[in-house]
This record gives C-alpha cells, structure tokens and sequence, in this order.
C-alpha cells in the first residue's frame, strides 16, 4: 500500500488544466503539435467525433501509441511498450485485452501512483491518455494519486517552474495576519477563496484567547486589523455544532493548509444566504466545485461529508 501522505488524489479540476510535454512518438499527435496545451485542451478537440477519425486516418505505427490509449481507455495487462515497442501498441492490440472495471481501475490508480509533475504531463502519458479516452466517452473521471509535495508546494523540478501554486495564496490578505498561525483560524468566505469559487474580501478570522491576552489585552470587541477582521470573542454565530467557543473553534473545528487553519466550511455553509446575485453566484460555484468531486482531491480530501456541511448545499 503506497503512503497515504507521500502520495495524494488530485481532482478532476487539476487534472484538466495540467499542461502537456511537448515531444514525438506519438505525444504530437495526442497534442496536435502542442496547438492543444492542456489536458482540458486535448479532451475538447477529441470531444468532436470529426477531429477524433482525422487524427485516426493518420496514424503509423511509429505515432499511433498514446493516441491509441484514447480509444482503448484502461485495459487489463497491458505490456510495457519499452519491451513491446511502439509498433505493436495498436488499436487491435489493445481492443484484444480485457476492460478494466471503475473499481478496478480505482484500484490500480491507488496503488500506482503517476509520475506528473507540478501541473505538468510528461510521464505517465499513457494514462493520461486512457483518461481522456474515458472523460470524451462521457464516462466519469477516477482520480489519479500522485506525489503530494508537487502537487502545490514544490515546482518541477526539471525546469524550476511552479505552475500550480499552493492554496493559500488564492486567499487575499492571508499573508497581512501578524498572529502566530496555530492562534487563528479563517473563517467565512475565505474558504471560498481555497476552492478557487471567488476571492474574498476582508479577510475574517477567529483567534485564540492566548492571542487576545497576549496581543489585545483581552479585549473582546470586533477588532480590525490592516485588512483583517478579527470576530468578538466567542461569537454566537459560531457556536453551533456543539463548539464551545474561540478556542475549540481553532482545535477541534478547523483543517490545515499550508499551515493555516481553515474554519470547517459547514459553518460558513449553514448560515450563508441564497439570495443575492452575488450568494447565488457562490452557491453556483460551490455546487459546482462539489459536482466535479473536487472536494475528493488533495487537500479538501481531509474532510468527511459533516465537516462540508453537504446537507446546505
């Protein structure tokens, strides 16, 4: 069993916005000579059936590898083309192997993680490719694991290039709070922000008794701060889902990311209005994000279905 921290589920969203390596042996034509640069690109153009028997009519044995992957999706025990050689990687050669089932497939995805990148496709192409076989047939997306450290924190090594940025830099002013991280957590619209649904505005946060003795002498009001608003302690708004004030809030009511603490969005979900342009327009982003199971994806995976607060959406 492969480590659960090593290694982590990316989303449908992240898979489909991760550039393509440009290169022959069949990668040009998968490609279309690197005119298609993502994945989201590749699976829109093979969408349309047109485009998808043209690039066919001009396959060879010498580029038809990647393509045929496409067509074929996940098959059961299929050969390393190294010991095969790209020749023998055709269409009746794969059509001749048996389907892998969605569990099977789960499966096979858990235990053998991808070798991407950073937002970026190099290695791993054949799989890449059976997925977007299985994403232009209608069929559902089935997440890939891959090394957690390059898929927000680190860049690609081979180029430097950091081409997915961590989450919390979608959070506007997270980097203007000067509270010691384990003393705050983020609350409200700001976990919008993460899902990449709208930025924020001010931020607001909850902190820590610790923090209000130490920094605000124990006041207890509201309390702006640069762009930061900082709620009266213990507000009752928060006070539901049996927490039991400020610092429970930040203990037991909270995930990490990048070292932040987030407040579960269930208290933000449960309270938030449906009626204006703008709360319809999150809630359309937030229905979204949630259709496309990117909520299933590396870092929101750390929550179960209570700590969304699904039951709201």
């Amino acid at each position: 069993m492969i480590s659960e921290k090593k290694y982590s589920p990316i989303s449908l969203e992240y898979f489909l916005n991760m550039e393509f390596a440009g290169g022959g042996g069949g990668k040009e034509v998968v490609t279309q000579n690197l005119t298609l640069k993502t994945v989201k690109d590749v699976c829109k153009f093979y969408s349309n059936p047109n485009n998808l028997q043209i690039t066919k009519s001009k396959l060879n044995p010498n580029n038809w590898q990647y393509f045929n992957c496409i067509l074929s999706e996940f098959r059961k025990d299929v050969g390393d083309h190294h010991e095969l050689g790209w020749d023998k990687m055709s269409e009746e050669y794969y059509y001749n192997l048996e389907m892998m089932s969605d569990d099977e497939i789960k499966t096979f995805l858990k235990e053998n993680p991808v070798e991407f990148d950073n937002g970026y496709i190099k290695h791993s192409f054949h799989r890449a490719c059976a997925m977007i076989g299985r994403l232009i047939k209608g069929k559902t997306y089935i997440p890939f694991y891959m090394k957690t450290s390059q898929i927000y924190d680190e860049p690609r090594k081979h180029d430097n290039i950091h081409r997915v940025k961590q989450l919390s830099q979608n959070v506007k002013n997270i980097f203007d709070i000067n509270i010691p991280t384990q003393e705050f957590t983020i609350c409200q619209s700001g976990v919008l922000s993460l899902m990449g649904i709208r930025k924020n505005d001010d931020l607001d946060i909850i902190i820590s008794s610790e923090a209000r003795r130490q920094l605000f002498n124990n006041r207890k009001d509201f309390i702006r701060q640069n762009n930061i608003e900082i709620f009266e302690q213990n507000r009752g708004k928060f006070q539901i889902f049996d927490a039991q004030g400020d610092d429970d809030l930040i203990e037991n009511y909270s995930f990490k990311i990048d070292s932040y603490n987030f407040l579960e969005p269930r208290f933000y979900f449960s309270r938030k209005n449906k009626h204006t342009d703008r709360d319809k327009s999150d809630w359309e982003g937030i229905r979204k994000f949630f259709e496309m199971e990117s909520h299933l994806g590396y870092p929101f995976n750390q929550l179960t279905e209570e700590q969304w607060g699904v039951q709201y959406i």
